[in-house]
């Protein structure tokens, strides 16, 4: 299963003394999305501004479990209205 080796590799990089930064989509639409961010040391909370409301970010915290969360960055869209 595609999840369950990548959860072994997050973990072999962790147990290597790796960092790893792993961009999930928020709020966690699919079910891996929690599993994956559990997984990780921490996670830090990126808002795309006018995308993402303050619902979803407390919707992400409460799935994935706030004591993962180490803070948070604000992501304006770019002209396009994409993030970069």
């Amino acid at each position: 299963h595609a999840l369950t080796s990548f959860l072994a590799d997050l973990r072999a990089c962790s147990d290597a003394g790796q960092r790893v930064i792993v961009a999930l989509s928020a709020p966690p639409t699919t079910p891996p999305v929690p599993a994956i961010a559990k997984s990780l040391d921490g996670v830090v909370l990126c808002v795309l501004v006018g995308k993402m409301t303050s619902s979803d970010a407390a919707e992400t915290i409460r799935l994935v479990g706030k004591e993962k969360f180490l803070g948070s960055l604000i992501i304006h869209p770019t002209e396009g209205g994409d993030a970069p």
